[in-house]
């Protein structure tokens, strides 16, 4: 192979080697911004919403109470949302001790996590400004940056159907037919938005 030959390919190659490197340096930018927008005096916001304070709080007290997302200390009112939040609430007040920080921590961190997964899953389908852009306007939507700030379920929604989103995009590259059927058994049975309304 001559010089002439191999002189196109290296300066593709040092061309996607830069284009990767500023795109790593992009995202780690907004991962910084998401990071910031979300964790910035998070305890103002005190406990959030009290009712699913009240129910992490509950299921400190007692597993039962955990399992099915008490709202009371005895047991009696269930919560009317997915229990699974409220589970990450109880576990992340049990290890940090309960204070309005402690709980809106899950939420911040699935926040941040479904910034990184958006990214990923649109740079591959769509290319890596596509996957900035989409990155970016997750990151610092008020909306999303609200949301991820409180004691609310619907960040973990969000991670949820991203997640989804990226498992339906695959399922097509998948060889497998066990596997296809079982992504696809997980589609149908992930949670729709209105199962987490207020």
């Amino acid at each position: 192979m001559d010089t002439a030959e191999t002189t196109p390919v290296l300066l593709r190659r040092t061309r996607l080697a830069k284009t990767a490197f500023h795109e790593n340096g992009l995202i780690l930018a907004i991962l910084a911004l998401a990071i910031g927008l979300r964790f910035w005096n998070l305890s103002v916001n005190g406990f959030g919403n009290v009712y699913y304070a009240a129910a992490a709080r509950s299921g400190m007290i007692s597993l039962h109470n955990a399992f099915f997302a008490s709202y009371d200390p005895a047991g009696f009112v269930s919560i009317d949302k997915p229990p699974v939040a409220l589970w990450i609430q109880t576990l992340s007040a049990l290890i940090l001790g309960y204070n309005g920080w402690a709980l809106h921590f899950p939420q911040v961190i699935a926040g941040i996590v479904s910034v990184f997964l958006l990214w990923r899953i649109i740079r591959q389908d769509f290319g890596g400004t596509s996957g900035i852009v989409a990155a970016l306007a997750l990151a610092i939507s008020p909306t999303n940056v609200a949301v991820d700030r409180s004691n609310l379920p619907d960040a973990w929604l969000t991670l949820c159907m991203v997640a989804s989103a990226g498992v339906f995009l695959r399922v097509d590259t998948c060889n497998s037919p066990s596997v296809r059927r079982w992504i696809t058994c997980l589609l149908y049975t992930s949670p729709s938005p209105r199962d987490v309304e207020e």
